[in-house]
């Protein structure tokens, strides 16, 4: 079997899986989603703690 036959063949099989299993399927996305959103919360909050202490002691600084 050629390369572009075995593509069309696996995503022929992953739109059927999809499709059969939609609940599953809306889970699995919305977790990564909420995962992605967590952790860019996280690194922009970790920001802006580091700049708050950062300035924080350039006023002790002087």
């Amino acid at each position: 079997m050629n390369l572009l036959a075995e593509i069309k063949e696996n995503i022929i099989i992953s739109y059927k899986a999809i499709t059969a299993n939609k609940l599953r399927s809306f889970l699995a996305t919305l977790g990564i989603v909420i995962g992605i959103t967590s952790v860019t919360l996280m690194q922009t909050a970790i920001e802006g703690i580091n700049q708050a202490f950062e300035k924080s002691i350039s006023a002790i600084r002087g």
